[in-house]
C-alpha cells in the first residue's frame, strides 16, 4: 500500500482514528502474508509442473515399451494424472475479476481473496485430482511385478499412509494458513466497504 492511500484512509477516519490505524496495520500484515503466499505458490507450481512433465514422459514411454498389461494401465492412469495436475495448477492461478479503477486497494484485496479461495479449493480437493490417480496407477504398476499377497498388502498400506500424510499436510495448510488469511481479507474488505 502506498503513502497516498494510507493518508486518504487516515483523513477519511475523522474521529474514529483507532480503527483506521488497525486497518492500516492489518493491510500491511495481510499484504506481507499474501506476497509470501504468492511466492510459495509460484515455486510450488513450477516444481509440480516440472515433475509432472517428467513423470508424464516416463509413463508414456512405459505405456508403449513395457509389455505387461497392468503396467500399461498404471502408466496411462499416471500420465492422465500428470495432465490433470498441470491443468489444475494452471487454472488455480487464474483470476477472473475485472479491474475497478475507482478503488485500487479494494480491487487488490478482491483479487487476493479470489486467489486464496482458489488455493483453498485446490488443497481441499487434492485427494481426487492429485492423490487418487497416482495411487491407482502406482498400485497397478507394482501389482504387475508382485506375486505375494502379503507384499502387495504391505506396499499398498505404505503408499496409502504416505498419501494420507500428504492429504493431512494439505488440510493443515488450509486450516493454519489459508483460512486465517481469507478471514483477514474478508474483514479488510468489509472495513473498506463501510460508508464514511
Amino acid at each position: 500500500m502506498d503513502e497516498k492511500t494510507l493518508r486518504e484512509l487516515w483523513q477519511r477516519a475523522g474521529s474514529d482514528q483507532k480503527i483506521e490505524i488497525n486497518i492500516e496495520k492489518l493491510i500491511e500484515s495481510t499484504k506481507g502474508k499474501l506476497l509470501n503466499m504468492e511466492r510459495l505458490i509460484k515455486i510450488r507450481n513450477r516444481v509440480e509442473i516440472f515433475i509432472s512433465v517428467a513423470i508424464f514422459g516416463l509413463n508414456i514411454w512405459w505405456l508403449f515399451y513395457v509389455p505387461v498389461f497392468a503396467v500399461k494401465i498404471g502408466s496411462a492412469i499416471i500420465a492422465a494424472g500428470c495432465l490433470l495436475v498441470i491443468c489444475r495448477l494452471v487454472l488455480a492461478s487464474k483470476i477472473n475479476l475485472k479491474q475497478d479503477n475507482t478503488a485500487d486497494i479494494k480491487f487488490e484485496l478482491m483479487v487476493s481473496l479470489q486467489l486464496v479461495r482458489q488455493q483453498i479449493n485446490l488443497l481441499n480437493s487434492v485427494l481426487w485430482w492429485y492423490l487418487l490417480p497416482f495411487f491407482i496407477g502406482i498400485i497397478c504398476i507394482f501389482y504387475a511385478y508382485l506375486h505375494s499377497v502379503l507384499s502387495f498388502s504391505i506396499y499398498t498400506l505404505i503408499v496409502a499412509l504416505l498419501y494420507g500424510y500428504i492429504w493431512y499436510k494439505n488440510k493443515r495448510a488450509v486450516i493454519k494458513y489459508l483460512k486465517p488469511l481469507e478471514e483477514n481479507l474478508i474483514r479488510l474488505l468489509e472495513e473498506l466497504s463501510k460508508p464514511e
